[in-house]
């Protein structure tokens, strides 16, 4: 055989083995995107299905029982801003129920209510307080005497000390004070202080209905408060 046949021949077998290698090299190149590609979408397929699991869940949850889940409930609940209602009422431009949110002071609700007259005794009143719900505040004349000033001051000392005792909206009867209880209708200082002796005699109420036990509180007088006392 020809020494330039021979070389032809060399030349054409390395060829084919670099060929040979390339396709080996692309076929396995290949098989691993496939494989990626496999293990990215079957990853994708069980996210997919573990979201609309959970949705399902909760789609459920609210079909019985016509609510949310208590966690989403939650953090609803943390959303919402609390807030309070009070009275603003004396020397001040408008007179009025404001709601604000809870732990504002008191200049915040006057500022509500559009700022102080010009006859407004703003000393006597601390205007950086912090405002109770419920609470009715009383804005002095300048006119007013310091006797007058320091009564409705103490009203407004009763009214938070009132809403201390509160509970839901109700007065708790184990925890209210005489000045407390007065704030009820048909209440006295008499029966009130009736009612803090028995409770000290006998140890807390069990019920609401045990106050009819206290001398003085008689079916009639249970009636017009059984709505505005609890014992919890």
């Amino acid at each position: 055989m020809p020494a330039e046949r021979r070389d032809r021949m060399k030349k054409t077998h390395q060829w084919m083995l670099f060929f040979l290698f390339l396709f080996f090299v692309s076929a396995i190149l290949a098989c691993t995107k496939k494989e990626e590609k496999l293990v990215f979408y079957q990853t994708t397929q069980i996210q997919k299905m573990d979201d609309s699991k959970e949705d399902t869940q909760f789609s459920q949850e609210e079909a019985q029982t016509g609510h949310l889940p208590e966690s989403s409930l939650h953090e609803t609940t943390q959303a919402a801003v609390e807030t309070i209602a009070v009275y603003l009422c004396g020397e001040v431009c408008n007179p009025g129920v404001y709601v604000l949110q809870a732990g504002s002071r008191l200049y915040q609700a006057v500022e509500e209510a559009g700022g102080l007259t010009a006859n407004a005794r703003a000393e006597a009143v601390n205007l950086a307080r912090i405002l109770v719900d419920s609470e009715q505040i009383y804005i002095p004349n300048i006119s007013e005497s310091i006797d007058q000033i320091e009564n409705e001051t103490q009203n407004v000392i009763s009214s938070a000390a009132v809403s201390s005792a509160l509970s839901d909206g109700l007065l708790n009867i184990n925890q209210a004070s005489e000045s407390d209880l007065m704030q009820l209708p048909g209440i006295g200082q008499v029966k009130a202080a009736a009612i803090v002796t028995y409770r000290n005699s006998n140890g807390p109420f069990s019920s609401i209905e045990e106050i009819k036990n206290v001398p003085g509180i008689k079916e009639a007088a249970f009636e017009k408060i059984k709505g505005m006392i609890t014992v919890f």
